[in-house]
C-alpha cells in the first residue's frame, strides 16, 4: 500500500513494457520495481512474489495491475470526498476550467476548484477531467453545472470563474461565463491573467514584421538541427551549443530562444557551414544550411 501512495502521490507510472517479475531486460514499470524493492527486506513478500509473481490469466496473486488500479481508485474516491466536504465547510468557492489535448491528441478538460480553508489559506483542487464535453458554450456549461450537481455542491455558493480568453468561454453575451451568470449573477468573471499577458506579447510582436520574420527565423533554425540527430551533435560539437524552441502559450521559451542564439551564435555559424560544404549530404540538407547562413 506505501509503493502506490508513493507512486500515484508523485504522478509517476506504474506499468512497464512488460509486467514480469524478475526479468532483467524488459521495462517491467515503477510498481513492480518497488515491490521487488522492498521485498529484498522482507521475507514474506519476497516469497510471495517468488510463489505467486506470475502466475499467469486465470491465476490469483494480488499483485497485478487489476489489483493495484482498484486500490488507485479507492483512494482517488477518498480524497474526492475529502475535498468535497472542505469546500461544503468553507460554503463559497470558485471554479477553473481549461482544456488541452494529451498524447493521443483527446481533449481533455480539466476542472478546477478554489476555496478557503478555515485557517485562511486558499486553496486550489483538481476534480476531475471533464470527458466529451465539446467546444460549445452551452454543452460547456451543461458539463460544469453537471459536475457541482454529481457533487452535491450548491451553485448558489459560485463566487468565482476563471477561464482563457476564447470567445466560447469569456463571451459577454453567450460564452460559458455569461451562461453561468445568468444563473447565479454572483458569480463574477475573472480571465486568466496568464493567458491574457501571453495575448498581449503575441499581438505586440505581430504587428513588427521584422520580428515576424526573426522568430520565424529563429524557429526554422532549431527545426533544422533538432530534426536530425547527426546535425544536432554536429552543433554540440562546438562548444557544446544549442538552441531552443519557441513556445505558442508560453512568451519567456522565446527569451531563451533568443539568448541560446546569441550565446551560441559561433556555434552555429560553424555548424552550418560544416553542413553547407559537406559532400556526403543530401543536396536539400546544404541548400537549406546555406539559406540559413544568409538569414543568419
Amino acid at each position: 500500500m506505501d509503493q502506490l501512495k508513493s507512486l500515484a502521490s508523485h504522478g509517476l507510472p506504474f506499468r512497464g513494457t512488460e509486467e514480469k517479475y524478475g526479468s532483467s531486460v524488459a521495462n517491467s514499470g515503477n510498481f513492480i520495481m518497488a515491490m521487488e524493492l522492498v521485498a529484498e527486506y522482507d521475507p514474506f513478500l519476497s516469497q510471495h512474489i517468488s510463489k505467486y509473481g506470475n502466475p499467469g490469466k486465470g491465476n490469483t496473486s494480488y499483485l497485478s495491475f487489476y489489483t493495484y488500479e482498484q486500490f488507485i481508485s479507492i483512494m482517488s474516491e477518498k480524497v474526492l470526498e475529502t475535498i468535497i466536504k472542505e469546500v461544503k465547510a468553507a460554503t463559497y468557492f470558485s471554479i477553473s476550467i481549461d482544456s488541452t489535448p494529451d498524447i493521443t491528441h483527446i481533449d481533455q478538460l480539466s476542472f478546477i476548484i478554489r476555496y478557503v480553508l478555515p485557517n485562511g489559506e486558499s486553496v486550489e483542487r483538481f476534480i476531475g477531467f471533464i470527458d466529451d464535453a465539446g467546444h460549445k458554450a452551452e454543452s460547456l456549461t451543461e458539463a460544469i453545472f453537471s459536475i457541482l450537481k454529481k457533487y452535491d455542491l450548491n451553485v448558489c455558493f459560485l463566487r468565482g470563474q476563471s477561464y482563457d480568453n476564447a470567445k466560447n468561454m469569456s463571451g459577454i453575451y453567450s460564452g460559458v461565463q455569461a451562461r453561468i451568470k445568468d444563473v447565479i449573477s454572483l458569480a463574477d468573471f475573472v480571465p486568466c491573467s496568464a493567458h491574457s499577458l501571453n495575448l498581449v506579447g503575441m499581438c505586440a510582436a505581430s504587428c513588427c514584421e521584422e520580428a515576424n520574420n526573426f522568430f520565424s527565423f529563429t524557429q526554422n533554425l532549431y527545426v533544422y538541427f533538432s530534426s536530425s540527430t547527426y546535425r544536432w551533435s554536429l552543433l554540440k560539437k562546438y562548444n557544446n551549443s544549442t538552441l531552443k524552441s519557441l513556445s505558442d502559450t508560453r512568451w519567456s521559451a522565446r527569451d531563451d530562444a533568443c539568448h541560446s542564439l546569441k550565446t551560441n551564435w559561433a556555434g552555429v555559424k560553424k555548424a552550418l557551414l560544416d553542413l553547407k560544404h559537406d559532400k556526403l549530404q543530401k543536396p536539400l540538407t546544404r541548400s537549406e544550411a546555406e539559406g540559413l547562413l544568409r538569414q543568419l
